[in-house]
């Protein structure tokens, strides 16, 4: 289905190489580090099939090299003394590759690629790339590369694919995960083995071939493959009202916002017609998802998800959103798809201790999916804000009672009591009010607020004795974190401040008693300023007209 890019090494380049000595060795694959790995039991793992051996043959002695030029005689090879056999086909994976005939009484003039007046090497029809010679005393054969194969990376992995689907192999294992050092790993002895997906029963026993990515290789040392496949990547991103863009940023939110999301899904240039994509979305508690506002694009183009469509929905699993299949066809090979839809934060998002959003896929086929994204998370914050209303002269002394009204950006703003606390809501939700008044502790607690906003709280009545307020109180808003934990079968909450108002999150309020007198300057002596001007003037007007009297 897709191929390996990555491997380390390819000793299948030339299959005479000498080998010194013989002793077990590692085969390992290393996971691409946006993939999941198969934890053990059900799931992706993959599995090793020993085509070839690198051990020599007992029956096969002298100085003669495997993988060299036959003389034509059934049983004798000769070559390079320098060398030792290098690799053996079994007589099972032999009859696989293809047969080995005796000498004809002539030469077939017809046939320039064989002396055909000699014993030779025939190959079944499909086997483009081995040829095999038998070894003196044994049933086994040396192998090497035809004459004139390119030992590419591809011709390689063509080969590998052949060998895999006609079962060309010995033996069969699986390379077990390790989630430590993140990678498949096997011990086996030296050889030439082909590496494949597979997929686990739950008991992780049972296999099923997929051959996705399959690769021949030499393992004559330890060799490590890195998966570098072509998977369909996925990029999660989120908006909110604040900022309408869609990125990987964290949202600042109230109870009541609306979140949109975009999850973008980019089929690969190198997927194959009949492969499946399937996408699912599953929303931590403090979200609520729209059903209604799903929409699917394929570059940019609408398509409506139904069954037996590119974009098909499919059955949810535990904690799924929404879960779809895409069919990749002639059509949308390299194309993105685009699933845009909103979500709503609710009152859960104050018990929510991870306040995320995630979105993942699976690759494969219709008889299974081989590979598993690792979710691309986007996240959100909502905050609190706390006031401690107190005599302003005793402040020890709590005001229960006192009333105000909670405003965002000048604008009356709805919450409900939810226990000690008020939660954002909307304006016909049973018990909406724009009114908080303070508990018998003197305290205003308001949860689940967007620090993007100003909040203010407008004093609108307070105790007997006191003066109201003259200026509104702006709130100060703190992260809302929630920790959880469990202990025999008991699970305590506790959040990122202290309601029992000992840190510097609350805010203060302080409320007085007497007679407020009018300030210096102000209208209450502007009055009598403007009414003795007055008399002055005309006490000055009534003298000149005296004194005028008098001199006439």
């Amino acid at each position: 289905m897709k191929k390996f890019l990555g491997i380390v090494l390819i000793l299948a380049l030339v299959m005479s190489l000498g080998v010194a000595a013989f002793a077990d060795v590692t085969i390992s694959v290393s996971q691409d580090s946006t993939y999941a790995g198969a934890e053990g039991g059900a799931g992706r793992n993959y599995a090793w099939y020993k085509v070839f051996s690198a051990n020599p043959e007992s029956g096969f002695t002298g100085t003669t090299g495997g993988g060299y030029d036959s003389d034509g005689t059934p049983g004798t090879v000769t070559g390079d003394t320098e060398h030792a056999i290098s690799y053996t086909a079994s007589a099972a994976v032999a009859a696989k590759l293809g047969t080995w005939v005796a000498a004809a009484a002539e030469d077939d003039p017809a046939t320039t690629d064989v002396d055909e007046s000699k014993a030779h090497w025939v190959r079944v029809t499909g086997n483009n790339w081995f040829d095999l010679a038998p070894i003196a005393g044994s049933t086994n054969y040396t192998v090497t590369w035809a004459t004139g194969v390119a030992t590419d990376a591809d011709t390689v992995q063509t080969a590998a694919k052949w060998l895999l689907n006609n079962k060309v192999y010995d033996d069969t294992g699986i390379l077990a995960w390790n989630s430590t050092d993140k990678k498949w790993a096997a011990t086996v002895d030296e050889g030439y083995y082909l590496i494949a997906s597979v997929l686990l029963n739950e008991a992780g026993t049972a296999v099923t071939e997929l051959g996705a990515g399959a690769n021949l290789v030499a393992a004559t040392t330890d060799i490590n493959i890195q998966e570098k496949n072509s998977y369909p990547p996925l990029d999660k991103t989120e908006a909110d009202e604040d900022d309408t863009t869609p990125s990987d940023t964290t949202r600042d939110v109230a109870i009541g916002d609306v979140l949109t999301y975009n999850v973008k899904v980019t089929i690969p240039a190198t997927a194959k017609v009949g492969d499946l994509i399937q996408v699912y979305d599953a929303a931590s508690e403090g979200l609520t998802y729209d059903s209604s506002s799903m929409t699917v694009t394929i570059d940019g183009t609408a398509v409506t998800p139904a069954a037996g469509a590119v974009v098909a929905p499919v059955t949810l699993e535990t904690g799924d959103e929404w879960r779809y299949n895409i069919t990749v066809n002639a059509d949308n090979i390299g194309k993105v798809v685009l699933f845009a839809f909103t979500m709503t934060v609710n009152s859960e998002a104050l018990v929510d201790t991870g306040k995320v959003n995630e979105s993942g896929l699976k690759y494969g086929t219709s008889d299974g999916f081989t590979y598993e994204s690792i979710p691309d998370e986007v996240e959100y914050k909502t905050y609190f804000a706390g006031i401690h209303k107190v005599d302003g002269a005793d402040k020890t002394k709590d005001l229960e009672g006192v009333e105000f009204t909670l405003k965002e950006a000048g604008t009356a703003f709805y919450v409900k009591k939810d226990g000690d606390y008020y939660i954002p809501c909307a304006s016909t939700d049973t018990g909406a009010t724009t009114t908080v008044v303070t508990d018998s502790q003197g305290r205003i607690m308001i949860r689940g607020l967007d620090e993007d906003k100003t909040y203010t709280l407008t004093e609108t009545k307070t105790l007997d004795g006191y003066n109201m307020l003259t200026e509104d109180v702006t709130l100060s808003l703190y992260e809302d974190t929630i920790t959880k934990t469990t202990s025999e079968g008991t699970t305590t909450t506790t959040t990122s401040f202290d309601s029992t108002k000992t840190n510097e999150k609350w805010g203060e309020v302080e409320n007085n008693k007497g007679t407020i007198l009018p300030s210096t300057g102000g209208i209450g002596t502007t009055i009598f300023y403007v009414i003795g001007g007055i008399l002055v003037v005309g006490a000055g007007i009534v003298l000149v007209a005296r004194k005028k009297s008098r001199d006439d």
